[in-house]
């Protein structure tokens, strides 16, 4: 049983199940035709089937190569060497990532040249870019991003310009995020000799360039509620709401974000705002609830 847990720890299962449910968000509410019998369609099912193993993949071998780098982060909470072998950690990332690629092939080429894709993107994040300048944060921001767009691949009927609005913000949120978290982990990155943003620039740069990004990301999602009317809302109710909701859960958490960012000084403060960050994320994915409601 403590095997079972560690294996759910190891592949983020909280992270996956709220990216799958995401996906469904984002396959049925931004989409006019759909109704929710449409979710149960097999080839809708393997496409989530496919994405979800792909990243516990991606969980799995960045865990691999990160666990010197964890020994000093956060030990407690190791489980390849403590609980799985390295070996095991290698056999589970290539089953899952056969897995994912074998249920793409019954969707269409474009899927499966997603997965293939993503999946090689996680693997050289994992080996190399992570340490590099910028380069590992915008790889993973950018999968977080085309998460959604590959919704599109998948049913070019829902409207282009909500998938690339939705994919947008996952993009700019998680990179926000990742510099965030490389800034609560520079101790050990600058151990590993990580060639990050904070360790590279120092903290005080760093603070800029992510009060530069939030800046973008506000106005972003003012432009958002200044521009409503561009989404096909079932009720002009449903229109009101949606916009109270990005007010209130998106828009107002992220402007405290300016201000957290500038009294950040320690650890713990970092850990605050990457929390912050996490729930803006899941606030924006369920605000797509209300298009369709």
């Amino acid at each position: 049983m403590q095997k079972i847990f560690a294996f759910f720890k190891l592949i983020r299962v909280v992270n996956v199940i709220i990216m799958m449910i995401a996906m469904m968000l984002c396959y049925y509410c931004l989409n006019d035709y759909l109704i929710a019998e449409d979710l149960l369609d097999r080839k809708f099912i393997l496409l989530l089937i496919s994405v979800a193993l792909t990243a516990a993949a991606g969980y799995i071998i960045n865990d691999y190569y990160d666990v010197k780098l964890d020994i000093i982060n956060k030990p407690e909470k190791v489980i390849i060497g403590n609980i799985f072998s390295r070996r095991q950690a290698i056999l589970f990332h290539s089953v899952l990532n056969v897995l994912a690629i074998t249920a793409s092939m019954f969707i269409n080429i474009q899927v499966v040249f997603a997965v293939i894709t993503s999946s090689i993107l996680l693997y050289l994040y994992s080996v190399s870019f992570k340490k590099q300048f910028l380069i590992g944060n915008i790889v993973i921001s950018f999968l977080s991003g085309f998460m959604v767009f590959i919704i599109w691949l998948f049913n070019k009927s829902i409207p282009v310009h909500l998938i690339l609005f939705y994919s947008s913000f996952a993009f700019i949120s998680t990179l926000i995020r990742e510099i965030i978290k490389d800034t609560e982990d520079i101790d050990g990155d600058r151990n590993y000799n990580c060639k990050t943003l904070p360790i590279v620039a120092g903290i005080a740069k760093t603070k800029n360039v992510i009060q530069s990004m939030n800046f973008i990301f506000v106005g972003g999602i003012i432009l958002l509620l200044l521009y409503t009317n561009q989404i096909s809302f079932q009720s002009k109710n449903s229109e009101n709401i949606f916009s109270f909701y990005i007010l209130i859960l998106v828009l107002v958490p992220s402007l405290s974000v300016f201000y957290m960012v500038n009294k950040a000084t320690t650890k713990k403060h970092f850990s605050r705002l990457s929390l912050v960050l996490k729930l803006i994320m899941i606030a924006g994915i369920f605000s797509m609830l209300l298009i369709k409601f």
